[in-house]
């Protein structure tokens, strides 16, 4: 299975040019870690991200994920999953100087995978999220930004919050991307994404949007980091080698280490 995920992934970067006008992908495979109810989990993941403008200020797009997963418990089981396909819409509110700002709204639909065949399966579920964007010293969208590698750094902070539909947990979210340049082939990239579940029917129990005195960062916060090389092959592809650790947070469903490789690429 390995080797299947690596053939799709190296038929991506294969992909022609003649595509879309400015069409910017990220298609990143990784190899992960974690545990999940004192078991040992195992995932390859291939996740795919495609933003097609409409006009300057607003564009379309999609997120998706398929992934392979494998678990000691019950003696070992594993599965396949198409884990979900999410559609998004931004638009650019506000573009200053120094900050932009950017409305994001997106709906993923359920996958195609039994959530209880496999313990390090996300519980499998539609969802909406509302995301605010803050980009500072960003000319462009993320994937421009990043492959072209002509500012010296910059930074996007993303804040959002999931409406969980199927599960009793929201989610509140915040991401943090930050890029350092090196020269002009490399540069340095942070990708810092916490996630807290909050109940959606408090009580004096619970760790909730209502019941904030009981938040502990280090149990609740889920803080997962990339870290990451870039290598810019020219001003429309760049090539990712990152790192993943999970820094805080005991939730079970998410990994806690593993190396991922990606082709960041704008048509």
């Amino acid at each position: 299975m390995r080797q299947v995920f690596l053939a799709i992934f190296l038929s991506a970067l294969l992909f022609a040019k003649n595509s879309l006008a400015d069409f910017q992908t990220i298609t990143t495979y990784s190899d992960l870690e974690g545990h999940a109810f004192g078991n040992q989990t195992d995932r390859r993941i291939l996740n795919s991200f495609g933003e097609y403008p409409l006009s300057k200020t607003t564009s379309i797009g999609e997120i998706s994920q398929i992934s392979y997963n494998k678990s000691t418990y019950n003696s070992g089981t594993s599965a396949y999953a198409l884990n979900y396909l999410e559609l998004f819409h931004r638009h650019k509110f506000y573009n200053g100087k120094y900050v932009g700002i950017t409305m994001h709204n997106s709906y993923k639909f359920g996958g195609i995978y039994n959530e209880n065949k496999n313990l390090g399966l996300m519980p499998n579920q539609p969802d909406y999220e509302f995301r605010l964007l803050f980009g500072h010293n960003m000319p462009d969208r993320l994937v421009n930004t990043v492959v072209q590698n002509e500012t010296p750094y910059f930074a996007r902070a993303e804040i959002a919050y999931r409406r969980c539909f199927s599960n009793p947990f929201d989610e509140y979210r915040f991401t943090l991307w930050a890029g350092l340049r090196i020269n002009n082939n490399f540069s340095f990239l942070l990708q810092d994404n916490i996630i807290w579940n909050v109940n959606a029917k408090a009580t004096a129990l619970d760790n909730s949007r209502t019941n904030f005195a009981n938040f502990q960062y280090s149990k609740n916060a889920n803080n997962i980091a990339t870290f990451s090389l870039l290598y810019h092959y020219d001003r429309s592809t760049a090539f990712q080698f990152g790192y993943l650790r999970r820094l805080s947070g005991n939730a079970p469903f998410y990994n806690y280490d593993g190396i991922s490789v990606a082709l960041w690429k704008t048509f």
